[in-house]
């Protein structure tokens, strides 16, 4: 039986960025992986068009993360897309449908309901000063809204900028959780996308590291006297003197992992509190461009694709012997998802183009994205089974909740400095949900792991 200095379960971005540290740092380090492929949420589709399509985790978001500075330093190739700010003052390439109403509005043409909508999205500490924290950390984003009076033909497209953004749906925002996120810094607020998409990144980490695919844990055995044994559902066993977990937060739920002994209970009711809700993406392949050339994102409310963006020439370097292609993708997450996921691919793909079209038709041609079609992707992550949805959000905090830090920052706590997590649902300084959060909750364990586990006392314990 070989016996590692660590175990890390997980090749997500997060898993992978701790053990690529490790790893330099000189501890002998395996990551087990229960799928077939590495690099967890992201995932790609090479075959499709001309590019690599991402099917999970796409975006730089900031150019202050150590997402970006990666990519800069290994010189990935990235391009900009639209901001992060849906108002900025340099790029107008964010647009919000109605689809009730069935009305595009660009930037410039943002209405009095709109206008107010936005201002109690940016407003929500300062709207419940005078609140406890516990009556806070009850209210969700609809409550909050209809409370200040947000008209109702708008929030349908709250839902769309703030919650599907979140991946989940506005009754199910816990305010307290999103005033934390929000305040978190960040400097430099612009989107960027990789030519070579986030498998550089996935390629660059694992690089030199030992990775067990197919291998998933079905045990951590930490019990006092010894290190860490993992076995695995297929009866395999690794040791090691301390594992970090970075699988996504669906599988601590339906405890897919049994902990000897059992996580401590205030780990157990942060587990219970985060939210992980649905999520899926349809990737349209058009042969022309029907939509405004200044398009890139447009946000929808009351639609059953809440978020779209196009992707293709000029910002990708096509090969001039072959036909033009473009792209749509369409993200949907929370119940939205979920109803989709429930239709049959024809239907799915049918109401993706009816929307295009509502949102794109002209007297001049009233279907454009159905005319130019040429064929689609779908990619659902809850039928993934090691993942099972899209990413962790900012809960509702129950009044049973009965501890004063936040549940992912209790879910990001290290056990009897043996077990130590890692992944996006563990993020408190950076965002959650995205790949630099994951990264950073990496490079966070990596520090603990050499603090508390210093390599020359482990070294000096194998003497």
């Amino acid at each position: 039986m070989v016996s590692y200095d660590i175990i890390v379960i997980g090749s997500g971005a997060a898993g992978l960025y701790c053990a690529h540290q490790l790893n330099k740092e000189g501890y002998k380090v395996v990551v087990v992986e229960a799928d077939q492929r590495i690099g967890g949420r992201t995932r790609q589709d090479v075959d499709f068009t001309q590019w690599p399509i991402e099917l999970g985790g796409e975006m730089i978001h900031g150019g202050d993360t150590l997402y970006y500075q990666l990519a800069k330093e290994n010189n990935w190739g990235i391009f900009e897309v639209f901001s992060m700010e849906l108002f900025s003052q340099n790029s107008k390439n964010t647009f919000f449908y109605l689809g009730r109403e069935r009305k595009l509005i660009s930037q410039d043409q943002v209405d009095d309901d709109m206008s107010m909508l936005f201002k109690a999205l940016g407003s929500m500490k300062e709207d419940t000063q005078g609140m406890t924290q516990e009556q806070i950390g009850e209210m969700n984003l609809l409550e909050l809204l209809v409370k200040k009076g947000v008209p109702y033909r708008v929030l349908g497209l709250a839902d769309a900028v703030y919650s599907k953004t979140w991946g989940t749906n506005l009754d199910r925002i816990g305010i307290r959780e999103a005033i934390r996120e929000d305040e978190k810094p960040q400097a430099i607020l612009k989107n960027y996308k990789i030519q070579q998409s986030s498998k550089a990144l996935v390629d660059f980490l694992a690089n030199g590291l030992e990775i067990k695919t197919n291998w998933r844990a079905k045990s951590v055995d930490y019990r006092d006297g010894g290190g860490v044994s993992v076995r695995s559902y297929n009866g395999k066993t690794i040791t090691a003197k301390a594992a970090v977990v970075t699988v996504p937060l669906t599988i601590l739920k339906e405890n897919d992992i049994n902990f000897v002994p059992a996580l401590p209970q205030r780990k157990l009711d942060a587990i219970n509190v985060i939210g992980m809700d649905a999520g899926m993406k349809i990737i349209a392949k058009f042969n022309k461009k029907f939509w405004r050339q200044d398009c890139q994102l447009v946000l929808c409310g009351d639609s059953p694709v809440p978020q779209i963006w196009m992707d293709g020439p000029p910002l990708r370097p096509l090969d001039k012997q072959k036909p033009a292609e473009f792209v749509v993708t369409g993200f949907i997450t929370g119940d939205q998802a979920k109803s989709i996921a429930s239709l049959s691919p024809a239907a799915q793909i049918k109401a993706f183009l009816n929307q295009l079209d509502s949102m794109f038709g002209n007297s001049q041609d009233w279907t454009p994205a159905t005319n130019c079609f040429i064929s689609h992707i779908v990619y659902d992550w809850c039928k993934n089974p090691f993942v099972r949805g899209a990413y962790s959000f900012p809960s509702i905090i129950p009044s049973s909740f009965k501890y004063k830090e936040s549940p992912n920052q209790i879910l990001s706590e290290f056990v009897d400095k043996k077990i130590f997590f890692a992944g996006e649902a563990t993020a408190t300084q950076y965002e959650l949900s995205t790949i630099n959060g994951a990264l950073q909750t990496g490079l966070r364990a990596y520090h603990e792991i050499k603090e508390n586990l210093p390599l020359t006392s482990i070294r000096d314990s194998k003497l």
